[in-house]
This record gives C-alpha cells, structure tokens and sequence, in this order.
C-alpha cells in the first residue's frame, strides 16, 4: 500500500488528537471508523488504522493499546514498522482487564441485563492466561520467569487505586476489576497517557 486512496490533506479532523474526521475515511481501505474494533494512529500521518488491515503486529491489537510506536507502509514507502515501547507490569495488567472487560461487553450486548457477565476477572485463569498468550505482544524480548505469575498477583494487590478485589462479593481470593469502568476508548487514552498508570 504506497499511496492512500484518498488524499490524507482533504480529511477534516474534529480535533488535535486525530481521534475521528468528519469524512469518515480511515486506513489504507478507506473505511469507516470501528468502534467494536481496534484501531492505532500511524505516528508519521496520524491518520487512524484499523487493527484487520495492519499487518506487521505478531498478535491482533488491542484496544486501547498506546503502548507501541506504529508507521503505515505509505508514510514508509516500504513495509509497516512497528516498535512496542516499554510497559510497566501495571499498564500491562491494565490493558488487559481492560480488553477482558470488552470482550465480555461484546459477548454480553445481546443478553438481558441481569444474565450480564460481572466484571471481574481471576488473576490466573484470565488475566495470566491472557499476558501468557500475548506474551510476545506485550513484552517482546523478555523472558518469563518462573514466578511471573506471582508478579501479576502482587501488582493487582498492591494497586488499589487501579485495581479492586472482588473479595468481599465473591468470598475468594483472586478476583479484580479496574476502579475506573471506563466509557470508551478514549477515555481510557487519556487516562493512559496522563500517567496514572505508568
């Protein structure tokens, strides 16, 4: 994909962010913006990408996922260039209770509220599962230890101001949901990105 087709110059962005134009014209596909699935900013054009038609990202992006430093293959005139940058264990933890919570909101959007799923998640069969399987996405280059899971356990018991146990509604241990349900996805950008939870 060398050229958009579209000329980037004529979309109308309603504001400094990049977050939606007026056109409604994104990616190399030129398609409409997702709101029930992931997208990223090319650094270099800013112009917003949909996770499908990305293709140098060894796992499906997540949402809500700033972390990485992504450059489209027509800002390029050569492949994508993707570079994750550097998360702490807790940012981890948060991006993925976040993206657990919108998959159960996707399962969920066609069921009656009282059959809705709780928010909370178990820190070693959903929360470690899922770093396990991203494992490469998340933390390129870093070697699991035997005791990561441990690690994951103590960030979501140390951060009670991100992370709430579900303890007193489940009588067990090892539950958590994130303090802050956040509306959308933007929302949790800028949450992410003024620092509380670096």
């Amino acid at each position: 994909n060398m050229n958009f087709p579209y000329n980037l110059n004529d979309l109308t962005w309603i504001d400094n962010e990049h977050s939606r134009n007026k056109e409604n014209i994104y990616c190399y596909c030129g398609g409409p913006f997702t709101e029930d699935k992931p997208m990223t900013h090319c650094d270099s054009c800013q112009q917003l990408f949909h996770a499908g038609c990305i293709k140098c990202l060894p796992k499906p992006l997540l949402f809500g996922d700033n972390f990485l430093t992504f450059r489209c293959s027509v800002c390029t005139q050569n492949g994508e260039e993707y570079h994750r940058n550097n998360m702490s264990w807790v940012a981890v933890v948060h991006l993925v209770i976040y993206n657990l919570m919108i998959r159960m909101d996707q399962c969920d959007k066609d069921k009656p509220n009282d059959k809705k799923g709780h928010k909370y998640f178990r820190w070693k069969d959903d929360i470690c599962t899922f770093i396990d399987e991203y494992w490469d996405y998340l933390v390129p280059g870093k070697k699991r230890s035997v005791t990561w899971n441990n690690t994951i356990a103590s960030v979501l018991s140390t951060h009670g101001t991100v992370f709430k146990s579900g303890y007193e509604i489940f009588h067990q241990s090892g539950m958590y949901i994130h303090i802050l349900c956040f509306q959308n996805y933007y929302n949790y950008l800028l949450v992410v990105t003024s620092g509380l939870l670096i």
